[in-house]
């Protein structure tokens, strides 16, 4: 979050994990908690969150952020045409 909020007027998306270190231990929905926070300091960033848990799509699209699952045979064509849509 320091970094983004250094930055964020450079931002042209973000992409995250769903789960990543917070306070120095694995947080299950850190991803959903930082695009939340994303969201209310750059309203309009396109925002993805990437899980190899498939019910967290229905989360991300909850917080109006995209999805992508890791576990996707086009993981790396559904990065491409993230980036180049937004």
């Amino acid at each position: 979050m320091q970094t983004f909020d250094t930055y964020k007027d450079y931002f042209l998306c973000v992409i995250s994990d769903v789960c990543f270190p917070k306070d120095n231990e694995l947080y299950d929905l850190a991803g959903f908690d930082f695009i939340k926070y994303v969201k209310e300091n750059v309203m309009n960033l396109p925002t993805v969150l990437q899980s190899s848990n498939p019910e967290n799509a229905k989360k991300s699209y909850e917080i109006k952020s995209n999805f992508i699952n890791k576990n996707s045979e086009s993981l790396l064509q559904d990065l491409k045409s993230f980036i180049n849509y937004h």
